[in-house]
């Protein structure tokens, strides 16, 4: 079986998409920001896919290291290796059940993931070996992105995930094969009643890397 960071990304998209995991993942992005439950999913697809060969390890690095998301491994107990890194963001339109508007915090965000995508040039990380399958020795961008549309909401699902890709378009994102950034989805409009109000969920996602 083929493995590797991109080849992991799809499948987990897939996952995402049967109908009692987008249902459960509808319902939590109403409790709030799931950045890091998300990147724990990914990294328990990981290992499940590749037969307990592989592994993510979340918030990786030493002192005076970058903190990074996460460390996909391989190896064995006492000779692992890292062979991705990943750092994380979660980008949505609205906080939790209110109406208050998040979209103030996708350039921040962006910015903030602008800084952690770089080249590595270490031997390692995190006291562990650097492998890294990427040719470029990079750091990848896992972004997801929320959209909750309530009754009285008007749609403009569209207009908030192009706001981001405008963005990081900006910033000099692009998609891991992709001259520009560009979301694949998760699942659309998942129809959630909670506490007597209705609400339409979206989740989007995208591996990106910054532009040479």
């Amino acid at each position: 079986m083929k493995f590797g960071i991109t080849t992991n990304f799809y499948q987990f998209i897939e996952s995402l998409k049967k109908r009692n995991v987008s249902k459960k993942l509808s319902l939590l992005m109403l409790s709030g920001r799931i950045e890091e439950y998300l990147v724990k999913e990914f990294a328990y697809h990981i290992y499940e896919q590749s037969n307990g060969k592989r592994f993510g390890l979340t918030n990786i690095g030493n002192n005076k290291e970058q903190k990074i998301d996460l460390a996909v491994i391989r190896g064995d107990y006492h000779n692992l290796e890292i062979e991705s890194l990943l750092e994380a963001k979660y980008l949505r339109n609205k906080h939790r059940i209110w109406d208050a508007d998040a979209k103030d915090e996708i350039r921040t965000s962006l910015k903030s993931l602008s800084k952690q995508c770089h080249k590595i040039n270490s031997k390692q990380h995190g006291g562990i070996k650097l492998s890294l399958i990427s040719k470029d020795k990079i750091i990848y961008g896992l972004v997801f992105g929320s959209y909750v549309e309530s009754e009285k909401d008007k749609d403009k699902k569209a207009e908030f995930f192009d706001k981001c890709l405008s963005v990081a378009d900006e910033l000099h994102f692009r998609y891991h094969d992709l001259k520009n950034p560009y979301w694949r989805s998760c699942f659309e409009d998942i129809r959630v009643e909670l506490l007597d109000k209705k609400y339409k969920v979206t989740l989007k996602a995208g591996l990106w890397r910054k532009k040479a």
